[in-house]
């Protein structure tokens, strides 16, 4: 790959990370409104609290990993515009 081609791939990984950053951020659990549901359905609606709180919790897991990924990606695509140079 040539340097504009490096480029370029650094900048769409540079976007992939900020829309990633952005689930990441939706991804929390907003727990207020759960706990006033729990509160009105007698307990009931724990169930669904935990499992959507767990799927959240994996889909954040997820995501650290994608993004501890692809800011190596970055580092070895730098590195390799540096040696370039």
């Amino acid at each position: 790959m040539n340097k504009n081609e490096l480029r370029s791939h650094k900048r769409k990984i540079k976007t992939d990370i900020e829309n990633m950053k952005m689930k990441y951020a939706a991804l929390k659990t907003n727990h207020i409104p759960h706990a006033f549901l729990s509160l009105f359905s007698a307990g009931l609606w724990i169930i669904v609290w935990l499992f959507i709180s767990n799927v959240n919790i994996r889909r954040r897991i997820t995501l650290e990993k994608k993004i501890k990924e692809s800011r190596d990606a970055l580092d070895e695509i730098g590195d390799m515009i540096d040696d370039q140079e």
